[in-house]
């Protein structure tokens, strides 16, 4: 069960202490961690879930340094990684659009969490017209 946390807490934006409490689990996150497990429960609920969902997993860059790293989509139009090295360095990239690709330093999680709602987010709201049900 242990390796389908993350994918738990990613696809679903299960925050991980209600699902280590439910799994009789003993669990801190570190700093880093958090920002990640955050950032992946905004793209969620910010609906930036489609065709794999959102994942949040630790892993290693090509120059050998750890990091969160945190995967989010929308169908046909959005690939993007969010990638927590700590939670004042977080480098968030992505490729659609209407650009070719894209890359964004946050200095905070805060930082970070204003971006992709401005950026991503807002863009894909849909709001209901004035004469529907």
């Amino acid at each position: 069960m242990g390796n389908l946390l993350p994918l738990l807490v990613g696809y679903h934006g299960i925050r991980l202490e209600k699902v280590s409490q439910g799994l009789n689990l003993t669990m801190s996150m570190s700093p880093r961690q958090q920002v990640a497990q955050n950032l992946a429960e905004l793209c969620v609920f910010g609906d930036l879930n489609d065709a794999y969902g959102v994942s949040c997993e630790r892993a290693t860059d090509s120059k050998g340094k750890p990091h969160w790293l945190v995967l989010f989509c929308k169908a046909r139009v959005l690939d993007g990684v969010i990638r927590v090295y700590s939670d004042r360095f977080i480098l968030i990239t992505w490729k659609g659009m209407g650009q070719r690709d894209g890359k964004q330093v946050c200095r905070s999680a805060d930082e970070a969490k204003e971006f992709l709602i401005n950026t991503f987010i807002k863009k894909f709201l849909w709001t209901a017209p004035s004469n529907a049900i």
